[in-house]
């Protein structure tokens, strides 16, 4: 594989601390990759000395695949994400913070689940404050090493941070009596580790000599912290990096530490990767020039050997549903006329809501899209009743696991016999399985449902006994046969059903896929889907011939041909949801966001926005984003005169009759389609009754609402 003369020198580095600042396309795995192959096949490193981190499962294991494919399949050394390398960590030394071995992974949902239930607990009305909220100032504290108790100490005299306290204090709780870590606790109890025990620092420390950190703008405080810890020693430590990608502050990245590398770790090497082999130099100037307005950065000049390219296309639209249409029109032109493919096209937005109004106006046009961020393969529900059958077969104090799966399938344990179990269990400090053997003689429940909860009792046993001597995937396969949960779904004719025992069969593949590339047990296999995240869903989807519609964040580490980004307008991009405005830290921020969206277009870029846009349950006038005017003019071709005078919808047919009749379907530029319930009077000043789709009923004047009659 060729490399340009800056790759060549950041491969070849061997020992002492490198920053790698990796424009966007410019090649960073290519480094990453190449330089493990040096310094396994031509610096005589010991393969299990490397260490590789990557912030998605998926990147990791190309990054295997890649790595193999250089220097051998039977090269084996460490890559993983954060989550993973600390949970294997932990599992080891477990004893070090009495955490039990077999603990459990709280994954997102399990979270939310378990904070919902804390809230109910503390009494805290949703209504004010969401489970989200709670969440995210949670893992703030917990990222701050702050402990419920420290932060009760600190919350004197605000509300909200008492309730956080309050509630923290019993999600806290919770885990600790399910022998439980939520992803938070993974990075902080490894960091506490290597802090409280020099010893099992030291050995860590010898065992991963080179470190390698990919993404290294997206780490938080914590994993900044273990990265200082178990690099320290030997200073072999290489992060890859862009600054100007850093968009996740919103959940503790701190774009500071790669800002601060040099600093913390004097003498490093600077590389800087400049040239694109993604885009063309059009995209890449009017990117450069919009980064140039962000003080807090380091300076990069992409450039790229490509020819200059097509001119970035700027549209500004009346409406939100004629920005919409354009998207639409745009796209079948390039299909019938230029020979695209669906595939190679993505629209991005900046916030999920936009997403409506684009789908209906995919359909219009029988464009074919997908959406990414829906619900994915591993947040199924399928999946996650068979992932808690597993946790509670791996760690039985898991109750939360337990109360998920005690009646699923149905065996007569009913909302009282659990309600009762909870209640026992709560009085004897005992975890809801142990709860049952405990309760057989206590005459609380019939002998009907203590029947029920001692078979299911038997059969999680029989499921710990039979694991302890079977592979992973073969055990996967007994226990979705004993506990009748494939056959729960074969029972109905159902369509569901139909697609329920289809997950239920990619769930077995999926299992025996990874027996043939990984540890065959089973705690890394449940370890594997705890910490699955959707941005490391099957890619299958992808392939497909679709077009694709995300939010700019997940658009991030993506590329496509053609690339419609919508909605860059004044309190969207930059996002400003309240009448405050934003600091200038988030304003960099924001501009960093459409930064990545603009770079991921490989040859074509629509820069959309709207004057009115229908945001929050109703119409909104919009202004064009202050970032439109920061990209240079010689880079753009304004169509917004043009197409605005020209503009026709071709999905509907505007109505020159001023009558309406009850019963007819129309479209409103904001509220969308609705029926006519009710008329008086007639022309332009006719009042209208009309039942929106979306938005109920609402009373109107013909005239101005610029109705749109359906034929």
């Amino acid at each position: 594989m060729i490399l340009n003369h800056q790759q060549e020198i950041a491969v070849k580095h061997k020992d002492g601390p490198i920053l790698v600042l990796a424009g966007a396309g410019s090649g960073k795995t290519r480094v990453i990759v190449n330089r493990i192959n040096h310094l396994i096949c031509f610096a005589g490193v010991p393969a299990w000395q490397i260490l590789a981190i990557t912030f998605t499962n998926k990147a990791a294991n190309e990054m295997k695949e890649r790595i193999h494919s250089m220097a051998g399949p039977e090269v084996r050394l460490t890559i993983g994400t954060f989550h993973s390398i600390c949970a294997k960590i932990l599992r080891v030394e477990h004893q070090h913070l009495q955490v039990h071995a077999n603990f459990t992974i709280a994954d997102e949902a399990d979270q939310v689940a378990r904070i919902k239930k804390a809230m109910a607990e503390s009494g805290v009305n949703p209504d004010k404050i969401t489970g989200k909220q709670l969440i995210t100032a949670i893992s703030k504290a917990k990222n701050r090493f702050e402990s419920p108790s420290s932060m009760k100490e600190n919350a004197s005299g605000n509300p909200f941070l008492q309730t956080v306290a309050d509630v923290y204090e019993i999600y806290e709780r919770g885990l600790r009596a399910d022998h439980a870590l939520d992803f938070d606790d993974l990075i902080i109890k490894s960091v506490m580790l290597f802090r409280q025990e020099p010893a099992i620092l030291e050995k860590y420390q010898n065992r991963y000599r080179y470190i390698m950190i990919d993404e290294y703008q997206d780490t938080n405080s914590a994993q900044y912290e273990w990265v200082q810890l178990l690099g320290q020693r030997y200073r072999n430590i290489m992060a890859v990096g862009d600054d100007d990608q850093s968009i996740y502050r919103w959940r503790g990245a701190e774009v500071s530490n790669i800002l601060n590398f040099a600093r913390d770790f004097p003498g490093a090497k600077v590389i800087k990767l400049e040239q694109n082999y993604r885009s063309t130099q059009v995209i890449l100037s009017a990117a450069s020039a919009l980064m140039s307005h962000n003080i807090h950065r380091n300076p990069k000049n992409l450039w790229t050997e490509q020819k200059d390219g097509d001119l970035i296309i700027r549209t500004i639209w009346p409406t939100d549903r004629s920005e919409a249409e354009a998207v639409g029109r745009q796209i079948t032109s390039l299909v019938e006329k230029k020979g695209r493919k669906f595939g190679e096209m993505a629209i991005f937005y900046r916030i999920n809501a936009q997403s409506r109004l684009l789908e209906e106006i995919m359909h219009s046009f029988q464009i074919p899209y997908r959406v990414v961020g829906n619900i994915s393969f591993f947040k199924r529900k399928e999946v996650k009743d068979l992932l808690a059958y597993m946790r509670l077969v791996l760690n039985p104090f898991d109750s939360g696991a337990c109360r998920r799966i005690i009646n699923v399938p149905r065996r007569g344990i009913g909302k009282t016999t659990i309600e009762i179990l909870e209640k026992e269990a709560l009085k004897r400090n005992l975890d809801l399985f142990s709860t049952i053997e405990s309760i057989s003689d206590s005459g609380l429940l019939t002998d009907n449902k203590l029947k029920n909860i001692l078979k299911f009792h038997e059969l999680i046993l029989d499921l710990i006994h039979f694991e302890r001597t079977h592979r992973a995937n073969e055990f996967i396969d007994y226990m979705i046969d004993v506990t009748g949960y494939r056959e729960m779904f074969e029972s109905e004719m159902s369509t569901e059903a139909r697609t329920s025992l289809e997950i239920i069969e990619e769930f077995e593949n999926t299992v025996a896929e990874f027996s043939d590339r990984e540890e065959s047990r089973l705690a890394d296999f449940a370890d594997y889907l705890s910490l699955y995240s959707e941005s490391d869903d099957d890619q299958t989807e992808q392939k497909r011939d679709l077009v694709q519609l995300m939010t700019l964040h997940n658009a991030k580490g993506l590329e496509f041909p053609v690339v419609f980004i919508t909605g860059i307008e004044e309190n969207l991009c930059p996002l400003i949801r309240s009448d405050t405005s934003l600091d200038p830290a988030e304003i960099e921020e924001e501009r960093r966001l459409l930064y990545v969206g603009m770079t991921r277009a490989m040859e074509k870029l629509f820069l959309f926005a709207a004057r009115q846009r229908f945001l929050y349950g109703r119409p909104i006038q919009q202004q064009a984003s202050r970032f439109l005017a920061e990209i240079p003019d010689k880079c753009i071709e304004d169509q917004s005169m043009t197409m605005e005078r020209n503009f026709k919808s071709p999905v509907t047919e505007l109505s020159l009759r001023s009558d309406y009749k009850t019963g007819d379907r129309i479209r409103h530029p904001s509220w969308g389609l609705g029926t006519v319930l009710h008329c008086i009077g007639s022309g332009p000043q006719a009042r209208l009754t009309i039942r929106f789709d979306r938005f109920g009923p609402k009373k109107i004047l013909a005239g101005p609402a610029n109705l749109t009659r359906m034929h």
